[in-house]
């Protein structure tokens, strides 16, 4: 979808991780976005050859693996689900290191994978500081769910 596919591929994933989240235990979440990923270190870099584009637009299985990872750790709800997809946006779009050098230098599916979710990781850190600042009670949903 136009504009900003990767909006809307990470808007999605999110929408669909509210949906199970109170459906799955917590580390099943994990299952989803894994599968994810692997599928999408073949499927993007397939699709990159036949484009001819490493990292189209049209390629965002990246975006919902990497939510998919990153609200699978998040505190459960809607704060943290609305939080989480804000802030891999963020980190998606500035593309902070490692992730602004894989996506310059590893021309493969692996690559296109991994920017985003050091993207994830990034959110993840700034959400983490965060709470540290006073800004919501953050605890990852392992040590929240026993």
């Amino acid at each position: 979808m136009r504009p900003g596919p990767g909006t809307w591929g990470s808007l999605a994933a999110a929408l669909s991780f509210f949906c199970f989240e109170g459906l799955l235990p917590a580390a099943w979440l994990l299952l989803p976005g894994a599968a994810a990923f692997f599928c999408g270190v073949w499927a993007a870099g397939r699709t990159g050859e036949d484009l001819g584009v490493q990292d189209a637009g049209a390629i965002v299985i990246d975006e919902v693996a990497a939510v998919w990872l990153l609200l699978a750790v998040l505190p459960a709800g809607i704060f943290w689900t609305l939080a989480g997809f804000l802030a891999f946006r963020v980190f998606d779009i500035v593309k902070l290191p490692p992730a602004s050098g894989i996506d310059r230098r590893m021309h493969s599916g692996l690559g296109v994978m991994l920017d985003d979710v050091f993207a994830a990781l990034w959110a993840l850190a700034a959400l983490q500081a965060l709470s540290w600042l006073g800004w919501g009670e953050f605890c990852l949903r392992w040590t929240a769910s026993g």
